[in-house]
């Protein structure tokens, strides 16, 4: 077990549970640390016994199971529900000189809209996203991978994978540590000199560089390596060329398309501190010992509960001996009795008679670390129907899970527009020959506020009711189609036309003047006698 005074930084909290040496194939301290909270965060979530630390209190440990409860899933899960969801494309138009504004009306928005749908469809996007975000939490980093294949078939040559972070290892610039100059994409893979071996394996490196010149300025070039190493021998961010050990080179440095002018790899980072950081943190960061109390907690309380209905005995009488005289066992349980010798005693420990101390310590060890996390009964779904039904209240309630989302996904909308302008931009021209000059794809993510569909629904009819109206029937339209109603184009025209129909079939007179009702300036006489003006 590492002790946390040996390590400094976000990952301090995690370090008394690690359990693995992180990666054999490592050698910068920083990287193993790192790897091992993956490992830990990992286990937690998925709710691994080797997750944490839990002291086993029966007479001999393997008379008792440690138990452990889902609390970090169920953090990671009630942020997971509220942060960037409905994640989608949108086409927006782009001007390539920036002294002019954008066209109202770009020319490739339908081709671009064609384009970015086939691309999310064939790739899985959306699931892919919603896993990424998901261990992105978890782990504190997600990031993607694009590569291109041009002879795959036009429109289908670019793809777009998940990546973990035990895998990349960022570069950093040399004149500049605040930048990243490149990036190793590392797997552990069979060793090709012992293929009769499979224990034997190696390092295979995927490398992308920014190509700079004497003085550190960027080219714009950007070069892409495939090599295998030993394991351990590749990192020449911080071991000496001599120790490096290249097995073989299955690709040398290879210029990208000129076009390509960003590193291919996208990185997310959860609850970062600033953006000297190269990695965020988890979710489940500085709540660790909590979550462990409660662990620790559950398996008492279940010794407890054993003990307390198996019981615990004692006795004044020499144990009872076998057929040969030896001595052995008592035997206790149902239909069996025990027998004592004469002015001898045989009776039960009174211990524990309630567990409602552990329940009421448990429960008070996992709402503090659902309110570290900003989360409340209303996050994972228990609420009582009066508080989500009305707006102010439920605001109230999740609003420091809201608004700490909302924080961490300006750096998550900022990284994926990113991602989506390379891919319009450079991408689709490099690879697909597709330029289209004035459209460029963003991300788009949806409100995660719950919705009253009902109130909202009579809000908008009582605004379009109103005398004057105070919404007008395509603001309706639009208002209704984010609630999940389909409009046609000509929606308002219909509408219209339905109701005067309706309303020509319940007065066919409706709208017409009735005889005589024009003013022709004619003096006719009055019943009374007077003259009046027709």
């Amino acid at each position: 077990m590492t002790s946390p005074t040996s390590i400094t930084g976000k990952y301090g909290s995690a370090a008394p549970f690690f359990t693995t040496s992180g990666s054999a194939n490592v050698t910068a301290a920083e990287d193993v640390i790192r790897l091992q909270a993956y490992d830990f965060y990992d286990n937690a979530y998925f709710n691994r016994p080797e997750g944490f630390t839990v002291t086993l209190r029966g007479a001999e440990d393997e008379d008792q199971i440690a138990i452990t409860l889902p609390a970090p899933k169920k953090v990671v899960e009630a942020v997971n529900r509220f942060f960037a969801i409905e994640f989608d494309y949108a086409v927006d138009a782009y001007s390539e000189d920036p002294s002019k504004p954008p066209p109202d009306r770009p020319s490739g928005a339908e081709a671009m809209s064609m384009y970015m749908n086939n691309l999310f469809k064939r790739e899985k996007l959306y699931s892919k996203f919603n896993n990424n975000k998901r261990f992105g939490l978890v782990r504190g980093d997600a990031l993607w991978h694009i590569t291109a294949d041009d002879t795959k078939l036009p429109g289908q040559r670019i793809s777009v994978h998940t990546l973990d972070p035990r895998n990349y290892f960022p570069i950093a610039d040399a004149f500049d540590p605040t930048r990243i100059a490149g990036c190793h994409l590392v797997d552990v893979v069979q060793d090709p000199r012992e293929k009769d071996d499979k224990t034997k394996k190696a390092a295979r490196v995927q490398t992308y560089r920014r190509t700079q010149d004497n003085q550190g300025v960027y080219t714009g070039e950007i070069t892409s390596e495939l090599a295998i190493f030993e394991l351990a021998k590749w990192d020449d961010r911080n071991l000496e060329p001599g120790d490096l050990k290249k097995i073989s080179q299955l690709r040398p440095p290879t210029p990208l398309d000129s076009r390509i002018t960003q590193l291919p790899v996208y990185h997310w980072r959860n609850k970062a501190i600033d953006d000297t950081e190269e990695f965020g943190s988890s979710e489940l960061a500085g709540i660790e010992v909590l979550f462990n109390a409660i662990n620790q907690s559950i398996t008492d309380e279940d010794l407890t509960l054993v003990m307390q209905g198996l019981g615990m005995y004692w006795t004044n009488a020499a144990p009872p001996v076998d057929e040969t005289g030896a001595a052995t066992n008592w035997e206790i349980g149902p239909r069996t009795v025990v027998e004592v010798g004469a002015d001898q005693t045989f009776g039960r420990v009174t211990g524990v008679t309630s567990t409602a101390p552990f329940l009421e310590h448990i429960k008070f060890l996992d709402d503090y670390a659902g309110t570290g996390s900003g989360i409340g009964d209303i996050a994972t779904g228990r609420v009582d129907v009066t508080v989500a039904e009305s707006g102010i209240s439920l605001l109230l309630q999740l609003m420091p899970l809201l608004a700490a989302n909302r924080e961490k996904e300006l750096e998550l909308v900022g990284v994926h527009d990113q991602m989506l302008f390379d891919i319009s931009r450079m991408w689709m021209p490099a690879y697909e020959q597709t330029d289209l000059a004035d459209t460029i794809a963003v991300t788009s993510i949806g409100d995660a506020m719950p919705v009253n569909r009902e109130a909202r629904i009579n809000e908008i009819v009582g605004l379009v009711s109103n005398v004057p109206p105070l919404m007008t029937m395509q603001m309706a339209i639009d208002e209704l189609s984010t609630l999940g109603y389909n409009y046609p184009d000509n929606a308002v025209e219909e509408i219209l036309a339905d109701s005067a129909a309706i309303t020509a079939a319940a007065d066919p007179f409706a709208g017409q003047a009735p005889p005589g009702g024009e003013n022709t300036g004619e003096e006719l006489p009055s019943t009374n006698g007077e003259v009046v003006s027709a």
